[in-house]
């Protein structure tokens, strides 16, 4: 008898277990055609799926004509600087009884202000301009549907954010 509880409480808890409300969550950015960022991650209802996808962009200054000139440098070597740029996604999907999917969604992108940077800055020792754009949204979706965010910010109306939501069986 002992036994035979042990193995319905076990049962009971696995059933639990995997009855839980998983949701996959996608973020994608575009400008354009062109796809710049992708992250996703597997949360269950109400958690929040902290993802990024980030890189370092590297520039170096050069030492001043003056400073070469009166020899405060041995060597005119680039000193080695970096930015860290790129996309910062925080989704909080929450299963609604009729199975669609309320998806709280804060972005943060931080790129080049001009993406044709050619190192002029940085010879005068200055490090590249960046631009950091924030939105915040929230909407009702179906399992499985894409919401486009069109003019992810005001100054830069080309780039877009694609947010998908799938609940998991």
């Amino acid at each position: 008898m002992k036994k035979t509880m042990i193995a319905l409480a076990l049962m009971s808890i696995a059933a639990t277990a995997s009855a839980t409300d998983e949701i996959l969550v996608q973020v994608e950015m575009y400008r354009g055609t062109e796809r710049l960022h992708l992250v996703a991650d597997v949360v269950e209802s109400g958690e929040t799926a902290d993802m990024q996808d980030k890189h370092f962009y590297g520039y170096g200054e050069r030492p001043s004509l003056n400073e070469l000139r009166l020899g405060a440098m041995k060597s005119p070597k680039a000193e080695e600087k970096s930015l860290v740029l790129g996309l910062e996604a925080h989704v909080t999907p929450h299963l609604q009884p009729d199975g669609r999917i309320l998806v709280d969604t804060d972005v943060k992108y931080t790129g080049l202000k001009d993406a044709k940077h050619d190192g002029r800055d940085s010879a005068q020792g200055k490090a590249p301009s960046t631009q950091i754009q924030v939105a915040a949204f929230q909407q009702v979706v179906g399992s499985g549907t894409r919401t486009t965010y069109s003019g992810f910010d005001e100054t830069d109306r080309e780039k877009r954010v694609v947010i998908t939501a799938i609940k998991m069986m």
